[in-house]
């Protein structure tokens, strides 16, 4: 409120809504609260925010963009995709002694998807969150997956807690990883046009490198 804005644009759960008071800011200052359950909802709400800033075609074009560049490597490397095999993205938790693995409600699932790519069947088709929590007593369940891609940060570097994963010696006799199928997925929790910019390269460069299944 100090900065003394003309309208401000959130987006919002709504079981935390309370907590943010959302209400008690649109009684004091004009406020869209985009409502959202899942991160991937927070790219799927982006042109009700564009709508809100009055540049709905600039996103628009943007966002096709963006899909165009992930469909252009389903395209440009139909052969290699087609022996790839599957392929899975992992991250570290905060939680103690345990894993992430994206799902289907996942934005990195949907970016695979759009690429050509075969996601591994180890979690729930009907999964509650874009995260299946996997103890890493359970690290084996990645084994049906020929590619790995893993939490980085912009500079393609593994997150703290995605570090202590790739470290375990369970998780490097996996066999992506034996295979050297192991490649950084970049700020994936990073909703701005650069960042699945960054992440485009980084698929088309898993692809490129990566061991087909077959060899």
């Amino acid at each position: 409120m100090a900065l003394e804005p003309d309208l401000v644009i959130t987006m919002v759960r709504a079981d935390i809504a309370d907590k943010l008071q959302v209400d008690n800011l649109h009684n004091m200052i004009p406020t869209v609260a985009l409502e959202i359950e899942e991160p991937t909802d927070v790219w799927d709400r982006y042109p009700d925010l564009a709508a809100a800033l009055g540049c709905i075609e600039f996103a628009n074009a943007e966002l096709a963009g963006l899909d165009e560049g992930l469909e252009s490597i389903k395209t440009e490397h139909a052969d290699a995709i087609a022996d790839l095999g599957p392929v899975a993205y992992v991250e570290g938790s905060d939680e103690p002694a345990t894993y992430q693995i994206a799902t289907n409600k996942s934005l990195v699932y949907e970016r695979l998807q759009l690429a050509g790519l075969t996601y591994f069947d180890g979690v729930d088709p009907d999964p509650k969150r874009y995260v299946d929590l996997v103890s890493v007593e359970e690290v084996d369940r990645l084994s049906s997956a020929n590619v790995l891609f893993y939490e980085a940060d912009a500079d393609g570097n593994p997150t703290k807690r995605t570090q202590e994963l790739l470290d375990s010696p369970v998780f490097q006799s996996l066999p992506a990883v034996q295979a050297g199928n192991l490649f950084p997925y970049r700020t994936p929790y990073a909703y701005t046009v650069a960042a699945v910019n960054r992440q485009i390269a980084d698929i088309e460069a898993g692809v490129e490198a990566a061991t087909p299944v077959n060899r």
